[in-house]
């Protein structure tokens, strides 16, 4: 009877374990998820999007008659003062030819000049630009000297030049000097007036957007102008249209308009940061000009950095920078209060929601960064002194809770 009642016991013992075990198995899966994230150490941008026109030191060189024009530079190149930049002949046969002539006098000067054999003229091509590459490092345009870089390519050089590649020094010599008879010796010649880049493209506000112009720009000069780009490759100029320019590759400026009201914010910098958007690149820049207009204000910024990038362009979107903050970085959704006190829901390490709060030093529409507090040691959690009492605050790599209105302090998650 005894042996009975223990089986019994240990029977009864093993399903009150099992009922156990299934009740600790429901709790924990009545444990909520949610979803978090990392928190992570940023830089947090105040910006205001502006339109601005673009000024630049561009001297144009007109047509002397009529006639086709044979160019010597491309577009971009850099060139010194007194350089050759395009003959002009009152025949189509004559422009022709001296096209040809410009091929020829160029790969003559790459076999006499760098003394290869045909099979490497392509590796050749890459020197011809070193002048280019090392004018650019001297006016600290590092972006013109990546992008030249990266984009050398011996092919170029192949397709344009393969049908000479043959010929020797002395058959290119003698086939130029056949051709120079052939030329029409009334032509005009072009020569660069300054140092700088050349282009051949126009929008027709080269005049109202001057640097001669700097101190008389209004406030209507830098609302866009109507205007239509064009340019001069490939065409018959006529007399006084204008054949190239030359942009100065140093200076250069933009004016935009900007509201009073984030006057308060740039009026005692003498430098400001703006985003280039088109190449995503932020650039410090000087304040050249600030006119007072009442609720507008007219802005007129410097700068010497990436103007190969915008040598077409005379309207530019651009973020001005107001304000910069570096710290922890939230998301402004999961910010919440609690007993009067602003802060978020974090899940510890144990998976127990802890309310932390913090203290907001600078935001945005969509995030914010707060104070660290006060650390007793690097990477501990530091404090925040709040209406006379320590509150430890959230620090690097806690998991912040994404939707704090579905979760308490204390509660555990799965």
């Amino acid at each position: 009877m005894a042996k009975k009642k223990r089986k019994a016991n240990v029977f009864n013992f093993i399903l009150l374990l099992l009922f156990l075990s299934f009740l600790i198995y429901l709790i924990d899966n009545w444990r909520v998820t949610q979803e978090t994230y990392v928190l992570n150490e940023g830089t947090l941008e105040i910006t205001l999007e502006i339109d601005a026109a673009v000024i630049k030191d561009e001297r144009i060189v007109y047509a002397l008659s009529d006639g086709d024009v044979s160019l010597l530079k491309k577009q971009g190149d850099r060139v010194k003062s007194g350089i050759l930049i395009a003959q002009q002949f009152n025949d189509y046969d004559s422009k022709t030819i001296s096209d040809e002539l410009n091929i020829i006098n160029e790969i003559i000067s790459v076999k006499q000049g760098n003394k290869v054999s045909n099979d490497k003229v392509g590796s050749s091509y890459n020197n011809e630009i070193k002048n280019d590459i090392q004018n650019a490092l001297f006016s600290k345009d590092y972006r013109y000297v990546m992008t030249t870089v990266n984009n050398l390519d011996t092919s170029d050089f192949n397709y344009r030049y393969s049908g000479y590649e043959s010929y020797s020094l002395e058959e290119l010599i003698s086939h130029r000097d056949s051709l120079r008879k052939s030329v029409s010796s009334e032509k005009i010649s072009y020569y660069s007036p300054s140092g700088g880049i050349v282009s051949y493209s126009f929008d027709g506000l080269e005049m109202v957007y001057a640097i001669d112009r700097l101190a008389e720009i209004s406030l209507n000069d830098v609302r866009k102008l109507n205007y239509q780009n064009y340019n001069t490759l490939n065409k018959t100029i006529k007399n006084n249209d204008p054949m190239f320019k030359i942009i100065d590759n140093f200076d250069w400026f933009f004016a935009f308009e900007i509201d009073k009201s984030y006057m308060t914010d740039i009026q005692d910098k003498n430098n400001l940061k703006i985003r280039l958007k088109k190449i995503d690149k932020v650039i410090n820049t000087t304040v050249f000009r600030v006119q007072d207009y009442g609720e507008k204000s007219l802005l007129i910024l410097q700068t010497d950095k990436f103007l190969h990038d915008y040598l077409d362009d005379r309207y530019i979107k651009v973020d001005l920078i107001l304000h910069e903050f570096s710290g922890l970085t939230i998301h402004k959704d999961s910010i919440v209060e609690q007993d009067g006190l602003i802060g978020v829901y974090v899940s510890d390490t144990n998976k127990v929601v802890r309310f932390r709060p913090v203290e907001i030093i600078g935001e945005s529409e969509e995030f914010a960064v707060v104070n660290e507090g006060e650390k007793v040691t690097v990477g501990s959690r530091g404090s925040l002194l709040i209406n006379g009492e320590y509150f430890n605050t959230i620090k690097i790599f806690d998991n912040i809770i994404v939707k704090p209105e579905n979760v308490y302090d204390g509660q555990i998650l799965r």
